[in-house]
């Protein structure tokens, strides 16, 4: 699809819980609205369902993390809503002055992760904690710890690898399509941009040709293609990364997982250019000919 240039700013900014930027709001399942009627139960918990995502307009200070970190002897899910609420106030920040790490701010993320990955929320954990692990300048790699910090530093790392983990064990009922098949057979192909784009846009100096790949559906009556409004599939920015397609049904219900595939397949540049990276993917339910997010198991690595 030809679309409009994705803004990048956003994806620069290293705030792992601000709301507009890495803070990406989840779409809730059927019966997964808090207060709405329980049709279903979602396909993948997700902990900001029933938590603000919030970032407030100033950094965190040690005093603020205080009272959330006091906790740390009490059940996961406590932990994890004391730490949310914090999250609303302010923004976690483990980046200290002249390059140098903020302990109370890293310690902060570590408590938070380590909260939501015990709570049942892998995911969660893992787009946390990329803030941190991101490969990019700005993250741990970047910086030069000292023997002080560098048990901190070796558990957030260590945290930002279990819960990438968990999280992928998460996926292991999704299998490369089956064809031929009348139910199991899916395949990526390239999309088409919309008639007439752009054409009449007065912005159109501002505008990139990104043509986002598709999703057909291959049945003994023939292939079909399957729309989508939302998710890894058209987003703009990072839909060229999706190359990989897997499959499953899970309680009656049909799904496919679209995200990138090969050795580079967490650092998916923005497709217009820039110096943003991302891992798209999105779990999608199959509706007949429609696909409708089910979870959204995207990265910002920045």
């Amino acid at each position: 699809m030809t679309t409009r240039r994705a803004p990048l700013s956003c994806s620069l900014v290293l705030l792992a819980l601000a709301p507009a930027c890495h803070g990406k709001a989840p779409t809730a399942a059927p019966g997964n609205t808090p207060g709405g009627r329980a049709e279903r139960a979602p396909l993948f918990r997700s902990f900001w369902v029933n938590h603000r995502r919030g970032g407030g307009s100033r950094r965190c200070a040690a005093s603020d993390y205080a009272p959330a970190a006091a906790r740390a002897g009490e059940p996961a899910a406590a932990r994890a809503d004391a730490w949310a609420a914090v999250a609303d106030t302010c923004w976690f920040d483990w980046q200290g002055e002249d390059r140098a790490i903020d302990a109370a701010g890293l310690a902060a993320y570590v408590g938070f992760g380590t909260a939501l990955l015990e709570a049942g929320f892998p995911h969660d954990c893992e787009d946390l904690m990329t803030a941190v692990t991101t490969p990019y300048p700005g993250g741990l790699s970047d910086y030069e710890v000292t023997e002080e910090l560098q048990p901190l530093v070796d558990d957030a790392l260590a945290l930002g690898e279990r819960c990438g983990a968990a999280a992928e064990a998460e996926l292991a009922a999704f299998a490369p399509p089956t064809c031929p098949s009348d139910d199991a057979c899916f395949a990526l192909v390239e999309g088409e941009p919309p008639e007439g784009a752009a054409a009449d846009d007065p912005d159109t100096d501002m505008i990139e040709d990104v043509v986002c790949p598709a999703v057909e559906r291959r049945t003994a009556a023939g292939a079909r293609r399957l729309s989508a409004d939302d998710g890894a599939l058209v987003d703009a920015g990072f839909c060229c990364g999706v190359s990989s397609i897997t499959t499953a049904v899970v309680d009656g219900q049909r799904y496919v997982l679209v995200r990138p595939s090969g050795e580079d397949s967490m650092f998916i540049r923005v497709c217009s250019g820039g110096t943003a990276s991302a891992t798209p993917a999105t779990v999608y339910r199959v509706e007949g000919d429609r696909l409708v997010v089910e979870a959204d198991r995207g990265l910002s690595w920045h």
